[in-house]
């Protein structure tokens, strides 16, 4: 894809996804796949992703899949040797 994007809008997208590349990848796409084109490219804007984006639910629920997908990152982050983001995940999980 031909995409152009603001500073802002990955500022927004960064704080979006809260530590998650999946859901910046998820969201980047998003708004690529429904961006309009400028200038002969597909341009994401803040405005764009203010559209997109309004309102972050935080999932988690301790039978289900998003369990599944913390208990991932949790256990990526202590292989990892990162305590900042093994704090981070537990957190989350609470």
């Amino acid at each position: 894809m031909n995409v152009s994007i603001d500073e802002q809008a990955i500022a927004m997208i960064i704080s979006f996804a809260d530590g998650d590349a999946r859901v910046a990848l998820n969201t980047l796409e998003t708004a690529a796949n429904t961006a309009k084109v400028q200038n002969g490219r597909l341009h994401i804007d803040a405005e764009l992703l203010e559209k997109l984006l309004q309102r972050k639910v935080l999932l988690y629920d301790k039978s289900g899949e998003q369990h599944y997908n913390m208990i991932s990152a949790l256990h990526k982050a202590i292989r990892g040797s990162d305590p900042d983001a093994a704090i981070y995940w537990t957190a989350r999980m609470l």
